[in-house]
């Protein structure tokens, strides 16, 4: 069973993905960290909107986007 290649193609794969969205939410997670440590306290309440914005529209599938 573990050696059969379709196995191990997708364990190869499903690794690739788990590391690609690690490595993109240890991104944003730094670039909302850098923005928020330069912004005015004034102006962090539309900072978080705009990125809760941004990923809920990352997250919703392109077919279902108005």
């Amino acid at each position: 069973m573990f050696s059969d290649p379709l196995f191990i193609v997708a364990v190869i794969t499903a690794f690739t993905l788990v590391t690609c969205c690690v490595a993109i939410c240890v991104t944003a997670c730094r670039i909302v960290n850098a923005t928020l440590r330069g912004s005015r306290s004034v102006d962090r309440p539309e900072i978080i909107r705009e990125v809760a914005r941004i990923l809920r529209h990352l997250l919703t599938s392109w077919w279902r986007r108005k």
